[in-house]
């Protein structure tokens, strides 16, 4: 990208040259400013990155593919900012190629903006007006006046405003366009030039006297060496001029004193178009300054005059004076601007100097970083705190962590960490929706807070995770009742969404240094002791202990060789028969679930299940036996040899899942399989977890024509008054109502109860764990409907459980 003029980065109006592909081609600080993005520049960001932050960029590049000018109001991705964004189109403005200047300002606060250029118009006018002579500047890019003063405009009796923005030629004549080219062309080349003129020009309307005068054009230069514009000043013609001299060996009139008072009003014209602090220097001392930077110090252009800026810089921050070989480069720094009456702010200093004559000048331009300071304090508190909670995050937690666990290592004190886990958290999400769960973590954070003493550490650790130490000597009784306390101050109803509800969490514990001499090491061990809470049945604290360290690992493993053999086949499907209890018919079986480890062979259920439901493996396993046992019952019928009903067991997580109802009609429907066939058994805690959810999906399912059945009944919290508010086909009551009869009363009992409520519902009731004759003979003579047992039948393969049925049917003839 092309340089651009380093006056440009001096103006407070965002300045852009964009070329038809939208690539920028010059760039000054203000646009830089204005176009930030939210996060910051990336990281490495070069001027292609530029246009990174706006929310839209389509309309921008369909305008710059036209050669017209436009106005456009652009938006910064999460930003409460809009620019105005006005585009003239350039078609031979040398030496760019061909691009639209783009003007932007910030349009969120356009009223302070127009304010603050109107003064800026109005300091500059008043710089202007003091030439003792007719003056107007010319920016040859467009030829148009930007600056008039009030003798040329007396002079053509015509007010200011109505010549500012009129081009050159329009206020000098219609023959001017061409007796100006030589004058402008030279200007163009950095030279000076002298033109007779006779004021005033025919066709100009003005009544007044002819008068020739001589324009003399002083050409005004950035810093890269571009002429911009000229200051033209209209003079009474001199005894000495030589109206035959050609053009071309013009020369200034002016001495040099004149000259470089001509130029140090260019440069004034600059420093009093900026909104940033600027001081001119002359020799160190201060001769001008900008409103921006009196009104930092709190006194006024007259008051600074004659003292240095070193005044208003705290000793410490002064810098060494710069070697003579260095004086002009530009030299940045940052520093303290401390006003007369003690104000103080940040500021960005950018300093250049250059010699005129035997004097040194210097420019300072002051930028106010007290906004940015601002904000990274802002953007470092964010980075430390979660910004839901309020809490230290995890990073600035685990690095608080490793600083007392240092601490507590040299001065042998220990230290309990406890990692507090809420149970069930998704749900309040997906059913509340975010907004009560953020309510939740927030109500959470803050019951933390309130429990715990001042020097305890809180933080939230990710997600519904919180991490809260407890330094000194506390005995581990008393980091026992501090969890329990949590743990019931969190469980207490929260109100959100416009709905009551609550969690539980299951909280972990860790002491320093047994359970762990380095903070990752804590960590880890008090997570392993809250997935030991949450085995236990949830809610409840459970303390770390070298045990859980092995568990963790067999759990590992099993996680890993269960993914392995669920992709490799080892699962399979075993059926257990279940047959009527008065006439022992077979009625249908219940699907259980087999692993043969090719070198553990057969592992029992009990060893792998609890691992599949607490990695999140349950689901892909459940979907398994869904497939398997709707394959089972399309090869029953194809065989002409139905199997009966066939029960498959459901996990939460699974039954809960998005999409599962759907995921049931499709089984249905690509197996071939009538839905009577199928029957799904939920325990009594998934009735109970989320009331209209399970309603709404059980209706849904027996519409499909699916039987929904009670699995373990008589183990949970539920009553028969709950089964009733749910379409259930089948209680299938528990085998430890069984083991004890038929001689235990008190089962038989209950069991009776159980049969006779059931039945007034219109429910059937299987019994589990039949492993007698005689308790198949008490539970028949009892009403029970079906049984299921050892007594009754084995799980079987299906090859075997389908020659089971076949058996049966040819010894009923």
């Amino acid at each position: 990208m092309a340089r651009p003029d380093p006056l440009w980065d001096l103006l407070p109006v965002g300045l852009l040259r964009l070329n038809a592909a939208a690539e920028p081609l010059a760039v000054n600080a203000a646009a830089r400013r204005l176009l930030m993005p939210a996060g910051g520049w990336p990281t490495g960001w070069g001027e292609e990155a530029l246009l990174c932050g706006l929310a839209d960029t389509r309309a921008l590049a369909q305008r710059l593919a036209r050669p017209h000018d436009f106005s456009l109001r652009l938006s910064l991705e999460g930003l409460p900012r809009c620019i105005d964004l006005q585009g003239q189109w350039r078609p031979d403005d040398a030496p760019w190629p061909a691009h639209h200047l783009c003007t932007l300002c910030d349009a969120s606060d356009e009223t302070r903006l127009q304010l603050q250029l109107r003064e800026q118009a109005s300091r500059l006018q008043w710089l202007a007006d003091q030439f003792g002579e007719p003056a107007l500047y010319v920016e040859l890019d467009d030829g148009r006046c930007r600056v008039v003063n009030r003798r040329w405009a007396h002079a053509v009796r015509r007010p200011v405003d109505a010549l500012v923005g009129r081009r050159l030629d329009d206020l000098l004549g219609a023959a001017a366009q061409a007796a100006l080219q030589p004058a402008l062309a030279r200007v163009r080349q950095g030279e000076a030039a002298l033109l007779p003129w006779t004021f005033p020009v025919a066709g100009t309307g003005l009544a007044l006297a002819p008068v020739v005068l001589d324009l003399e054009f002083i050409p005004h230069r950035g810093d890269g060496g571009r002429v911009q514009g000229c200051l033209i000043v209209a003079r009474a013609r001199g005894a000495d001029f030589d109206a035959t001299r050609p053009l071309t060996d013009a020369a200034p009139r002016r001495d040099a004193e004149r000259t470089a008072a001509l130029e140090e009003a260019g440069w004034l014209r600059f420093v009093q178009a900026t909104s940033e602090g600027l001081v001119l220097l002359r020799d160190g001392v201060i001769t001008e300054a900008n409103r921006a930077f009196c009104r930092w110090v709190g006194l006024s252009p007259q008051e600074l005059r004659g003292r240095t800026l070193d005044e208003f810089v705290p000793e410490s921050q002064q810098p060494d004076p710069a070697p003579s070989d260095d004086v002009a480069l530009e030299h940045r720094r940052e520093a303290t601007l401390v006003g007369e009456h003690g104000e103080r702010r940040v500021v960005e200093l950018r300093e250049r100097a250059w010699l005129q004559g035997e004097e040194a000048l210097q420019m300072t331009v002051l930028r106010d970083l007290s906004a940015e300071v601002a904000a990274q304090v802002h953007i470092r508190r964010l980075s430390d705190q979660d910004s839901l909670t309020g809490l230290p995050n995890r990073p600035t937690f685990m690095k608080r962590l490793d600083e007392l666990a240092a601490e507590a290592a040299a001065e042998g004190l220990p230290l309990a960490l406890l990692f507090i886990d809420l149970d069930h958290f998704k749900r309040v999400n997906d059913l509340l929706g975010h907004p009560a769960g953020d309510a939740l973590l927030r109500t959470v954070a803050l019951r933390l807070t309130g429990h715990l003493r001042s020097t305890d550490l809180v933080a939230r650790f990710g997600g519904d995770e919180f991490m809260v130490l407890l330094p000194g000597r506390l005995s581990a009784r008393h980091v026992e009742e501090v969890a329990r306390k949590l743990l019931a101050a969190i469980e207490q109803p929260v109100e959100g969404g416009g709905q009551v509800f609550q969690v539980t969490p299951s909280i972990g514990v860790a002491l320093f240094p047994q359970d762990g001499a380095t903070a990752s090491e804590l960590i880890k061990n008090a997570d392993t002791a809250m997935y030991a809470a949450k085995a236990r049945g949830r809610a409840g604290v459970a303390f770390y202990d070298r045990a859980m360290g092995s568990q963790a690992q067999q759990v590992l493993l099993i996680e890993s060789q269960l993914t392995q053999a669920l992709a490799q086949g080892e699962l399979r499907m075993h059926l257990q028969p279940q047959v009527d209890a008065a006439t022992l018919a077979p009625v249908g079986a219940e699907a259980l679930i087999r692993w043969r480890h090719p070198l553990r062979g057969w592992v029992p259920p009990d060893a792998f299940v609890p691992v599949a439901e607490q990695q999140r493996l349950i689901v892909p396993i459940g979907r398994w036996m869904l497939h398997e046992a709707a394959r089972a019952i399309r090869q029953g019928l194809d065989r002409g040899a139905p199997l009966g009903v066939i029960g498959v067991n459901l996990s939460a997580t699974h039954f809960e899942s998005d999409g599962f109802v759907e995921e049931i009609e499709r089984l249905l429907q690509e197996a071939g399989v009538p839905g009577h066939c199928l029957e799904l058994e939920l325990t009594e805690r998934m009735l109970l977890e989320d009331l209209p959810l399970v309603q709404g999906r059980l209706h849904r399912l027996r519409a499909l024509g699916i039987r929904i059945a009670v699995d373990d009944f008589g183990t949970g919290y539920s009553s028969l008054g709950h089964l009733k508010q749910f379409p259930v086909d089948k209680l299938k009551i528990d085998r430890l109502f069984v083991k004890d009869l038929p001689d235990n009363p008190e089962s038989a009992a209950i069991l009776r109860a159980l049969v006779q409520m059931a039945h007034s519902l219109k429910i059937a009731v299987l019994v589990e764990g039949v492993e007698t004759d005689a308790q198949r003979r008490f539970l028949a003579a009892e009403g029970v409907d079906c049984l299921q047992g050892h007594a009754i039948g084995r799980p079987l393969s299906l090859p075997d459980y389908l020659g089971w049925v076949e058996l049966d049917r040819q010894r009923r003839g």
